[in-house]
């Protein structure tokens, strides 16, 4: 049986050799992080990130939903940087 580790956590990968196939994905038993098996001889594997994630998986629709609060709240503060910035238009210069 093939074995590897974990980028993140370092736990130890066991994966069955018909399990074994370039770019299938799996997740590890410890920390929960999505891989893909990026070499199968040496076996190799690597965070799955990029445009193509499995919504109806749970972890990605939780982080997809962070970063949407994240990039909220980054245009929320853009947009208060902005308007503080902006002098008033036609205002009295006593």
């Amino acid at each position: 049986m093939p074995i590897t580790s974990c980028p993140l956590c370092s736990a130890s990968l066991n994966i069955p050799h018909e399990d074994v196939i370039l770019f299938s994905r799996i997740r590890c038993p410890e920390c929960a992080l999505l891989l893909e098996i990026t070499n199968e001889n040496p076996l190799m594997v690597d965070l799955v990130f990029g445009g193509r994630w499995d919504y109806e998986d749970s972890y990605s629709e939780d982080l997809s939903q962070n970063l949407r609060r994240v990039k909220k709240a980054k245009r929320s503060t853009e947009h208060e940087r902005v308007r503080k910035s902006r002098k008033p238009l036609g205002g009295n210069d006593a």
